[in-house]
């Protein structure tokens, strides 16, 4: 009797988790923009390949990647002052216009992409200048 109703619940949470994470929609457009621009400004090039359109990487490979960033000048902002201010959002794209250092705004263009939000373009250049 007991075991029964232990092994009930058990099936019950469990199945109460997997639709609790497959309902789960992840990150907003809102917060990948401002994750990335954040580790753009603390100079977190493994955290930047993460949040890029896989397709602006071009095949490189994540090592290689962050070394060739590492050596190239960054735009400077402090990344505690990165706030979101608008987002304008579609089935697969979204631009967040975020604050950076008090009244400097920029553009983030995001797309969809497995049903996650990756950054195609920020401030008017490819992500993270993924040439």
């Amino acid at each position: 009797m007991i075991i029964g109703v232990v092994i009930t619940l058990v099936v019950g949470l469990a199945i109460a988790v997997i639709v609790a994470v497959a309902r789960d929609p992840g990150p907003t457009p809102d917060d990948v923009a401002i994750g990335y621009a954040r580790a753009l400004a603390a100079g977190d090039f493994d955290a930047v390949y993460r949040l890029i359109d896989p397709d602006l990487l071009h095949g490189r490979n994540r090592p290689s990647w962050v070394a060739a960033q590492t050596s190239r000048p960054r735009l400077a902002f402090s990344a505690d002052a990165v706030a979101a201010t608008g987002c304008v959002r579609g089935d697969d794209v979204a631009t967040v216009t975020l604050r950076v250092d008090g009244d400097r705004t920029v553009p983030v263009e995001l797309v969809r992409r497995q049903r996650m939000w990756v950054v195609a373009r920020f401030d008017g250049v490819e992500a993270a200048t993924a040439r």
